[in-house]
């Protein structure tokens, strides 16, 4: 069990230095995967500002193009072999297509407010601006903590 504890979980003594949000590795991952899709918030937060950001755009631009395109060309060419279900599955593909393109370049990443509460959220609100009030506000930030690594890695790996 320990083993497994090494492996997913950063040591509580390393934790215990740090003095900002954005010091924690599973908040370093969250930033890595987010900014790949245009939506991490804090942009601006600390002087993170990615230097080839219009360059990730145009390749996830050109991503989901790429695969509009294909997916449009292959049901063409498949059309009478295709099962009534597997059309609906390609549509459904191509609507998804659509609507997580539209909301990488027009909503919520292009958002002030978005980003205004996701710097307030990493400057002011996180738990370890609070960890040192109380033992109770210490014991409620390691088990946040512990669960906000877990629930990272499960969603990025």
């Amino acid at each position: 069990m320990e083993r497994i504890k090494k492996i997913l979980l950063e040591d509580e003594a390393v934790i215990s230095t740090y003095k900002s949000s954005s010091d924690f590795q599973y908040i370093k991952n969250l930033r890595f995967q987010l900014r790949a899709i245009n939506a991490w918030p804090g942009d601006h937060f600390a002087g993170n500002q990615p230097k080839y950001k219009i360059l990730i755009n145009i390749v996830v631009c050109s991503l989901y193009t790429f695969c509009f395109i294909s997916s449009i060309h292959y049901m063409k060419i498949n059309w009478g072999i295709l099962s009534f279900y597997e059309l609906g599955h390609m549509y459904i593909v191509l609507l998804m297509t659509v609507v997580s393109l539209s909301r990488l370049f027009l909503t919520l990443p292009q958002s002030t407010k978005y980003k205004n509460v996701g710097n307030l959220f990493l400057s002011k609100m996180h738990l370890i601006y609070f960890k040192d009030v109380s033992k109770y506000a210490m014991k409620t930030y390691k088990k946040i903590n512990t669960i906000s690594q877990l629930f990272t890695r499960f969603l990025t790996v």
